[in-house]
């Protein structure tokens, strides 16, 4: 397990795009943990998101992962914001979110989003860290306020412009 994780790690930041995009969907579902009810105990639950913080080690550098989501190409920057979605549901994933500099930031501007995938991918991101009830222990007062302001404005929220024309002005 540990080579595949480094593979797809390594195929995610210097494959050509294709691989990139789809190392990065890989990494997403091979992280991605369901939000609702597992019916389990929480002691597996725990094993699980220690298990998957393990395998993360071997994987990807996480400024890599944020350089990859700043990416202008549309496919790699999609998949990246996707990645860090699953990555938000887990506490030590919000704990790097949080502590990588500039990721919060990042994702608090919504000038960086020109489409629709990536303003819904944003919002989506914002959407995870904010219903997840580890985010208010990791994130500060003032990152949880603008986060949540985030997401009730929805994912295609812009502000209004206010012009003012004034007779005879050329």
């Amino acid at each position: 397990m540990d080579q595949v994780l480094e593979t797809l790690g390594t195929e995610a930041v210097r494959g050509p795009t294709n691989l990139k995009v789809l190392s990065l969907e890989v990494l997403k579902q091979l992280f991605h943990l369901e939000v609702c009810e597992w019916g389990e105990p929480q002691e597996l639950r725990e094993e699980v998101v220690l298990l998957l913080e393990l395998w993360w080690a071997n994987t990807l550098n996480f400024s890599e992962v944020f350089k990859l989501a700043r990416l202008p190409f549309t496919d790699i920057h999609t998949a990246a914001l996707r990645l860090l979605t699953s990555l938000a549901h887990l506490p030590w994933g919000q704990r790097f979110i949080c502590g990588e500099p500039g990721m919060v930031e990042y994702i608090l501007n919504r000038t960086t989003e020109t489409d629709k995938e990536g303003m819904e991918g944003k919002w989506a991101l914002v959407e995870a860290i904010v219903k997840s009830s580890s985010a208010p222990s990791i994130f500060s007062e003032d990152h949880m306020a603008m986060l949540e302001k985030y997401f009730r404005q929805g994912p295609f929220y812009s502000e209004a412009q206010l012009e003012v024309a004034l007779e005879g002005q050329e």
